[in-house]
């Protein structure tokens, strides 16, 4: 949802109302949702340029909660962890960074930088916050009237996260159709590897337009991840430094044309974040035009990368999983 103007706070919190209803919030919870919405949005407004914010819902093993991620485009802070800790912000504040209200949400994680902007990724859950996900991501479609035609998915493996992103050929039903047959149907087989998934996908795909796919497999005990992709999707594994290391997608289309599948390995350290995303995010975007972001939270960099780097011309999906430390 865009934040441009006063009226867009009032709707930001009767969807994040709405949607703490429906996982069964306790109404001291959805009044803190409501004061996180409406401070983080009321902010963007009044201090920031070309905001958004997204209001999802997200699940644990046994319950469902909130996520809101407010960003925009600056002017950003110095240091923000100084200003939320001093208790210092005022009317004055630029951009979503807000202050104790945050310290409602049972899980928050915020970034800002001069001159690249704000953003602030909170969760309201009704008991004790789970423990973050290694991997998240954010999409966003073309015009609000369309469904999304990228998509992801992210499951919890033994030994650490495996992961989907998915960009259905064009824009608008059909794409999201052949997205939507990609994630349930990697959500459903067996765990495999990613070449054997991307063929499993390629038959289930026939009688869709087809789709750009991307697999990854994230070992924390080895510290490798595994990944094979077939289409225009960029993935590349960034280092605490800013270092850039690509992975290469094979040209085709699952569900139409797919080549013989090779898959790469490639060694990663702790710290490191995998990126992944769609054609729809521009692929000459810079690590280093956002420092420290890498070190917070998969669901914040992924809405950083997207507000920032993608094109407005197509679907757009960024995927990120953290290296844990």
């Amino acid at each position: 949802m865009n934040l441009d103007h006063r009226a867009t706070v009032g709707r930001a919190r009767r969807t994040a109302e709405h949607l703490g209803h429906l996982v069964g919030l306790q109404p001291h919870r959805l009044a803190q949702l409501a004061m996180v919405v409406t401070q983080a949005a009321t902010n963007v407004i009044k201090h920031a340029i070309d905001g958004a914010i997204l209001i999802r819902p997200v699940r644990a093993a046994r319950q469902g909660g909130v996520e809101v991620i407010a960003t925009d485009r600056g002017p950003g802070i110095a240091d923000a962890q100084a200003a939320v800790r001093d208790c210092r912000l005022t009317a004055a504040t630029p951009g979503p960074l807000i202050d104790p209200l945050t310290w409602e949400a049972a899980w928050r994680d915020r970034y800002s930088h001069p001159g690249v902007g704000t953003t602030l990724a909170a969760q309201i859950w009704p008991d004790i916050a789970p423990r973050p996900h290694l991997a998240s991501g954010t999409t966003r479609p073309l015009t609000a009237h369309l469904p999304c035609g990228d998509g992801y998915a992210v499951q919890t493996t033994a030994r650490g996260v495996r992961v989907l992103l998915a960009d259905g050929l064009g824009h608008g039903p059909l794409a999201a159709r052949a997205t939507t047959s990609a994630i349930e149907t990697f959500n459903r087989i067996p765990a495999t590897s990613p070449a054997d998934a991307l063929t499993i996908l390629h038959q289930v795909l026939r009688d869709t337009r087809g789709a750009a796919v991307a697999i990854a497999e994230l070992d924390t005990t080895t510290l490798l991840i595994r990944f094979a992709g077939v289409g225009n999707l960029t993935c590349a594994t960034i280092s605490p430094t800013g270092t850039r290391r690509p992975l290469r997608c094979q040209p085709g289309i699952v569900g139409r044309h797919l080549p013989t599948v090779h898959e790469q390995y490639t060694p990663v350290t702790a710290g490191d974040v995998f990126i992944m995303h769609s054609d729809g995010v521009t692929a000459r975007w810079d690590p280093l035009h956002f420092p420290g972001l890498f070190a917070h939270a998969p669901q914040l960099i992924a809405a950083t990368l997207l507000h920032h780097a993608s094109t407005r011309r197509d679907d757009a999906s960024v995927l990120s999983i953290r290296v844990p430390a």
